[in-house]
């Protein structure tokens, strides 16, 4: 399970980073070039980090819930449990 969202990140931030490229590539005139190939360097890093921190949260809530399962709450004994060491089963 956390495998697989660590694999999707990396899949996704290829994807994404290839889509970023190919604007930057599309460019048409020197200046815009420089333009592009600037904020095309800064929207990679950006979703590097936003797709890393996205799937970091995500495996930490799936450690959560499988820590959280893990708990399991028992009953609170009933008053006659607790004075005579029997249950209330009749």
């Amino acid at each position: 399970m956390i495998g697989s969202i660590h694999e999707y990140a990396a899949t996704t931030f290829a994807e994404t980073a290839s889509n970023i490229l190919q604007v930057k590539e599309n460019a048409r005139t020197p200046e815009v070039q420089h333009y592009a190939a600037a904020f095309c360097e800064r929207q990679i890093g950006l979703a590097a980090r936003h797709i890393e921190h996205a799937s970091v949260h995500g495996a930490e809530n799936v450690l959560m819930e499988i820590e959280r399962s893990l708990r399991v709450e028992l009953p609170k004994p009933t008053l006659s449990e607790r004075i005579f060491g029997w249950t209330d089963d009749f």
